[in-house]
């Protein structure tokens, strides 16, 4: 019973449809791109940052029961920092400055997990069977993280896995297995009949 109850929590991450998950991902480029000229800012301590940003883990997120901050939150937060910095002259940065950034830093990598989850689980439904190095070049993802993600994805139940010999993991939707089985003694029958 307490599975099913953290299964429908963990769904919960993930975008209701494709269009949804990609308008996630470009309102977060755009974000990502305003956050690298604030990283940037020569008052920051980036190995503290990178640091930080390095303890978030797709299965903390997962896991985690707290919610994301809103992409528009998130935006408005990046733009006063951003401001912030500009009029900033004080070297270093006082400490609640960098926590601030740390903390926004981190929830700009949770957001960038999830939308990189959504677009691989995406990719798999409407491909219905997908080689990770594929799926890893047409979403511009990392192949290690695509593999990541479908491990991720298959152990919560949205996706299964295929695991060869040699050579890449193929992501395919559930079911797909018995599909094929099914086509294929469809295909026999027909043959046998003629």
């Amino acid at each position: 019973m307490q599975k099913k109850g953290k299964k429908q929590h963990k769904k919960k991450f993930f975008s209701k449809t494709r269009h949804a998950a990609e308008k996630k991902h470009k309102q977060l480029s755009g974000i990502e791109k305003m956050w690298q000229q604030v990283t940037s800012h020569k008052s920051l301590k980036q190995k503290e940052i990178q640091k930080h940003t390095e303890q978030v883990k797709p299965r903390q997120v997962f896991g985690s029961k707290q919610k994301l901050a809103s992409l528009k939150t998130l935006q408005k937060q990046a733009k006063e920092i951003h401001k912030t910095l500009k009029e900033t002259k004080q070297e270093p940065l006082p400490q609640e400055h960098m926590d601030k950034i740390k903390q926004v830093a981190a929830e700009i990598t949770k957001h960038r997990i999830t939308t990189d989850f959504d677009r691989v689980m995406f990719y798999v439904q409407e491909n219905t069977r997908a080689k990770s190095d594929e799926v890893a070049k047409a979403l511009l993802i990392d192949k290690k993280k695509v593999e990541e993600c479908a491990k991720i994805l298959e152990e919560n139940g949205l996706i299964e896995i295929e695991y060869p010999i040699m050579g890449d993991i193929a992501l395919q939707e559930n079911g797909y297995r018995e599909k094929m089985k099914k086509l294929k003694s469809t295909k026999q029958k027909t043959k046998q009949k003629k």
